[in-house]
């Protein structure tokens, strides 16, 4: 997940997302009252505003798992497969220890 991470925020530490910032809140209400396109995979935002249960933070947990499966591949990784669950459980993980930090 830390490498995904960096791959996908260009961070290498927690600390990096300081300066992260959030989409505006009526971009995540938009999307959250079925508006708006939601996150954007190419420019991938966390609303650290919001839990990590929020439309839209799950909406980036699926961009972040399908953009994992990809990266599992091109590196061919050789790690024990997990299911979608666990990578998805880690990831909300990665996501609260990030938040408090923010």
């Amino acid at each position: 997940v830390r490498e995904l991470f960096g791959n996908v925020f260009s961070v290498t530490r927690d600390e990096d997302f300081l300066s992260h910032e959030s989409p505006s809140h009526e971009v995540v209400m938009s999307f959250t009252e079925g508006d708006g396109p939601g996150p954007d995979p190419i420019d991938l935002q966390w609303d650290f505003t919001g839990p990590v249960s929020s439309l839209w933070n799950q909406a980036v947990v699926e961009i972040l798992l399908d953009k994992l499966h990809a990266l599992c591949t091109e590196e061919k990784w050789t790690t024990k497969p997990r299911s979608d669950e666990y990578w998805k459980e880690a990831i909300k993980q990665k996501f609260n220890r990030i938040k408090v930090i923010w």
